[in-house]
C-alpha cells in the first residue's frame, strides 16, 4: 500500500450538551485532508449536541470519505474519539451495547455507525490508526481542522450559517 494518508479532525460545540429548547447547543465538525477540507454542522437529530459528538462525527465523515487504498492515519485532540475508538466501544458491543455499569454509552448510534466504517475499511485489508495529537501544539493539520469546525458553527448573531455541510449525503442512519 502507499504511505498512509494523513487526516486531522475536530468537533467544536456551543452551549455544550444544552437541553434548553431556546438555547440549543450546536455542534460542527472540521476535517483537514489530502483531498480536500470539510466543515460543517452536525444533523439536528443528533440532539443533544456535545464536543464530544461533534469529534466522532468528524472521524466518520473523514473515513466516508478516505480513499480505500492508503493506509488511514487520522490524528485528533480528543482522547474521548481515541479511546472510545480504539478500546472502549468494542467492550461495549460485546456486552449487547453497555458499559460495565449497564449504561448505555453516550453517542452509541454514532459510535456503532464510526465503527461500521472501520470493519468496512478493515474487511476489505485496509490499515486505519485512530491517533492523539494534543490539540493547539502546533500541528498544522490539527489547527486547520480546528478552524474548519469553528467555521461550520452557527455565527452569534442571525445571520445564517458558514456552512458546506450537505445533509443529504452524511447523514449516519
Amino acid at each position: 500500500m502507499p504511505p498512509a494518508c494523513i487526516i486531522y479532525t475536530d468537533g467544536a460545540c456551543v452551549n455544550n450538551g444544552s437541553k434548553n429548547p431556546y438555547n440549543p447547543g450546536e455542534s460542527a465538525f472540521g476535517v483537514c485532508a489530502p483531498w480536500g477540507d470539510r466543515s460543517g454542522r452536525l444533523p439536528a437529530d443528533l440532539r443533544t449536541h456535545t464536543s464530544q459528538n461533534a469529534e466522532l462525527y468528524a472521524i466518520y465523515i473523514a473515513l466516508r470519505q478516505a480513499p480505500y487504498d492508503q493506509t488511514l492515519l487520522i490524528r485528533t485532540d480528543s482522547s474521548y474519539s481515541v479511546n472510545t475508538l480504539n478500546q472502549w466501544c468494542w467492550k461495549w458491543r460485546n456486552r449487547g451495547g453497555y458499559k460495565s455499569d449497564g449504561n448505555t454509552p453516550a453517542n452509541w448510534g454514532l459510535v456503532q455507525a464510526v465503527m461500521g466504517q472501520l470493519e468496512d475499511r478493515r474487511e476489505n485489508g485496509q490499515r486505519v490508526h485512530i491517533e492523539h495529537v494534543r490539540g493547539h501544539a502546533g500541528f498544522a493539520g490539527n489547527e486547520r481542522a480546528h478552524d474548519l469546525a469553528q467555521k461550520g458553527l452557527p455565527l452569534q448573531r442571525n445571520d445564517s450559517p458558514q456552512s458546506s455541510y450537505d445533509s443529504d449525503s452524511d447523514y449516519y442512519y
